[in-house]
């Protein structure tokens, strides 16, 4: 799945060129905010390459548990719903980990210790779930929302047995996970913020540090990145509403991607 960041470089120098007496530059204004197409992997940081010759590393505000629902909603607008489904499931299954780990350091679980524990169960998926469900009834004093049986056996059909299903399932299935995910999420971070940001802070340590010993530098600064999680989070968007804006978003790529492939084949031609 792709994502456009900006290049911070020309950003700054854009801001500098707006508060100068120059003349305007429509040209070069165009050029300094264009977005660049970047591959998400598991990192939080990414190089971004600009045609002025600019190399940044930029930090992207999305864990993984939401960059996996948005690679299934790219799914759903590609028409392959199968595997939405089970980019849908790894999601809620990375959301589990965030929430567990959240909650075992909020009640002052060594740092240490919190890893060591989930190294124990982080290959086995029902370990993981009855931990949560554990920790989230400890913590929040009641049983955690879970998947419906009808989801949780369409999940298991599509991941298992290879069942094809049809679009409105997969949107259904979304919407499910999503709602489970931002419920709990919120509460989260309205009541342990600071064991959460821990988590989120760890894993970005994790990332920088393979990154800077693979010869990369370390980012200082943040691009924001629309996902369905945030929106459901923030304005109660529903799966349909981002599907919605996402395709807008995603057929444009499309056709810039298109014209550039067209424009580079055109000048090969005329050389």
């Amino acid at each position: 799945m792709q994502v456009y960041l900006s290049c911070p470089e020309c950003v700054d120098e854009q801001a500098r060129h707006e508060k100068s007496s120059e003349s305007p530059d429509p040209i070069n204004t165009q050029k300094r905010l264009s977005p660049y197409p970047i591959q998400l992997t598991n990192e939080v940081s990414y190089e971004v390459k600009c045609v002025f010759g600019h190399s940044s590393a930029v930090f992207i505000n999305l864990f993984k548990h939401e960059i996996l629902f948005e690679i299934g909603v790219h799914s759903i607008l590609d028409g392959y719903y199968r595997e939405a489904i089970t980019s849908f499931a790894a999601s809620l299954e990375r959301f589990y980990e965030f929430a567990s780990r959240s909650i075992a350091l909020h009640h002052r679980l060594p740092n240490d210790e919190e890893v060591k524990c989930w190294k124990d169960i982080a290959s086995q998926s029902e370990r993981q779930l009855g931990a949560y469900i554990y920790l989230h009834a400890i913590h929040f004093k009641k049983q955690p929302k879970l998947l419906s049986n009808p989801q949780a056996a369409l999940r298991n059909s599509s991941v298992h047995k290879g069942q094809i299903p049809t679009r409105d399932e997969a949107v259904a299935f979304g919407e499910e996970v999503l709602s489970i995910i931002s419920e709990t999420s919120l509460k989260i971070w309205q009541t342990i913020p600071e064991a959460a940001h821990k988590v989120v802070s760890n894993h970005a340590e994790m990332s920088v540090k393979k990154i800077i010993e693979a010869g990369g530098v370390q980012s200082n600064t943040t691009n924001c990145v629309d996902s369905a999680v945030h929106g459901k989070i923030h304005d109660e968007r529903p799966l349909k509403e981002h599907l919605e804006r996402t395709i807008l978003r995603h057929s444009r790529n499309k056709v810039d991607k298109h014209k550039k492939i067209i424009g580079e084949f055109e000048a090969k031609r005329h050389t």
